[in-house]
């Protein structure tokens, strides 16, 4: 008895199950083919013990700053707060990936380091509207209500990076940038299948999101369950 599956390797540009796509569509500058696709770009930031510096503040591992604050995630692993963020193109679009990271120690998705607890929270913005070129993806709350750097205000993500949390971000998955339902859920699962090949596995997700962000959660877990 045997059995054969076959497996289809799509482009990274996409797309996938969505449909042709916009043949009126302008990548970014920087993009490597008519697909947009552009290498990854990864940086650091770190959260400041210092109240008055708001949000994530960039990090310099050649010279760490001193203002550096601890965080104790949900299984009870105190690391420094140290975020590493990737940006990328998928789907002809801008994505964004955000971990607690230990600058200097290695990291593969069969041996993540251990402040990751394989829990990812997605943030959808708000709104809706259509584009016709990449567009940002949305992390902060409320639709960017309360810019990231307000004192006093911690944004959702943030806390969730500080319990353990990744959090993933595409611009498709915003619909003030993209009201449609199919490029939504196809853009959210090129991203989770890049988060899984380089990160770790998910043991689940949750998402957050003012108006339009609530309508993307629940529009695609209902067009697109699993």
């Amino acid at each position: 008895y045997s059995t054969r599956v076959a497996i289809t390797n799509h482009p990274a540009g996409g797309p996938i199950f969505s449909g042709p796509q916009l043949r009126h569509y302008r990548c970014q500058a920087g993009a490597r083919d008519r697909q947009c696709n552009q290498p990854a770009r990864y940086r650091l930031f770190y959260v400041s013990a210092n109240p008055l510096l708001a949000g994530l503040q960039p990090y310099d591992p050649a010279d760490p700053p001193a203002d550096v604050s601890t965080t104790t995630t949900d299984r009870g692993v105190r690391v420094p707060f140290v975020v590493r963020r990737e940006d990328g193109f998928q789907d002809r679009d801008r994505y964004t990936i955000l971990t607690l990271f230990q600058p200097g120690k290695r990291w593969s998705p069969y041996a993540p380091q251990r402040q990751f607890n394989h829990k990812v929270l997605i943030t959808h913005g708000g709104n809706c509207g259509a584009a016709y070129e990449p567009g940002e993806p949305p992390l902060e709350d409320f639709a960017g209500t309360f810019p990231a750097q307000t004192p006093g205000i911690t944004q959702s993500f943030v806390t969730a990076l500080g319990r353990g949390f990744a959090v993933i971000s595409t611009a498709l998955d915003n619909t003030g940038h993209n009201c449609n339902v199919a490029m939504q859920a196809e853009s959210l699962m090129m991203a989770k299948e890049r988060f899984v090949e380089r990160y770790g596995t998910i043991r689940y997700t949750i998402g957050t999101g003012c108006s339009g962000g609530s309508i993307a959660q629940h529009t695609v877990a209902n067009s697109y369950p699993g």
